[in-house]
């Protein structure tokens, strides 16, 4: 984003009614307060934090701050609580499934779920707040499937079902679901994600649906080894870091990698997967033997537009 585009989305907001007249413009001023909080997560270690801050709610349940963040991010929770006042009265008469503004309207719902988690849990660590996370994220996977139902895409067994995929451009769930699934512990709402992205195979823009799924299982299998059917959530010594999924056009592929916490140190973790097929079978894994550096960043490969 450069200076411009900042300015534009600064006087956007400023200008944000206090009640929406229609979906398209709560629309409008949700992709601008997205854009900005992906701003404000790029430029995230140049911030000095301020330690005067308090973190507040979460969905109306208090959290207190695990560590201390800047008035960026203050701001930013602000905006998206500010959208979320003048979206009410359109959640407030959401349409039913048969409606036309039905997926839009709960499009922007997941979105201001998603945006209100991310910027409020950034810096935290995800151990002291796990159950107070779960509300939104379950509504999140209700949304989500309430959403992929109406598409009627015939449920298949995504992971060997060579079937065709269905096109979808206006109505994009893949990412909200990477979201839950990679950056969020609750294993049993992570496993609803996979199955909601593998099983009804879908072209979501960039993103393949059962592609996506089927990585995104494979990094949680990292972090499932040794772990009980009982643990709920990955505990921190599990805990993968630096996750990142990211597209490659031009060589049809999708890569993930990530650091696995293991006896010896951080080890880097690879994947690359085709386009062209997606088997279980034909997914490529590297293990990086080398014992990494101590660093620490955060992961930020959510919130696509």
């Amino acid at each position: 984003m450069n200076f411009r585009d900042q300015r534009r989305d600064d006087d956007m907001i400023k200008a944000m009614p206090k009640s929406f007249g229609t979906i398209k413009e709560a629309e409008i001023y949700l992709t601008a307060i997205t854009r900005r909080i992906l701003y404000w997560l790029g430029n995230l270690p140049k911030l000095q934090p301020n330690h005067d801050a308090k973190l507040g709610t979460l969905e109306g349940v208090q959290i207190s701050a695990a560590a201390s963040y800047s008035e960026v991010q203050k701001k930013a929770i602000d905006e998206v609580s500010n959208w979320n006042h003048a979206f009410k009265h359109l959640w407030a008469l959401a349409p039913l499934p048969t409606h036309k503004d039905f997926r839009d309207t709960m499009y922007l719902r997941v979105n201001y779920i998603i945006a209100n988690l991310v910027s409020r849990t950034v810096g935290i660590p995800l151990d002291t707040i796990n159950p107070k996370c779960d509300p939104a994220l379950e509504e999140v996977i209700s949304i989500s499937r309430a959403v992929v139902l109406s598409l009627e895409i015939p449920k298949q067994d995504g992971r060997y079902d060579r079937g065709s995929e269905q096109m979808l451009w206006d109505v994009p769930t893949v990412t909200q679901l990477m979201t839950v699934g990679m950056r969020f512990r609750n294993r049993r709402l992570r496993k609803e994600a996979v199955e909601l992205l593998v099983c009804w195979p879908r072209q979501e823009r960039a993103w393949n649906s059962r592609k996506v799924g089927l990585l995104i299982e494979w990094l949680h299998r990292l972090e499932d080894v040794g772990l009980g059917d009982d643990i709920l959530y990955i505990p921190n010594k599990c805990a993968l870091r630096n996750v990142q999924m990211e597209n490659d056009p031009l060589g049809r592929t999708t890569k993930v990698s990530c650091e696995q916490p293991t006896a010896q140190g951080w080890v880097m973790k690879k994947m690359v997967a085709s386009w062209d097929d997606l088997l279980p079978e034909d997914i490529g894994a590297e293990d990086s033997s080398v014992v990494l550096e101590e660093t620490h960043s955060l992961f930020l490969s959510t919130l696509y537009y």
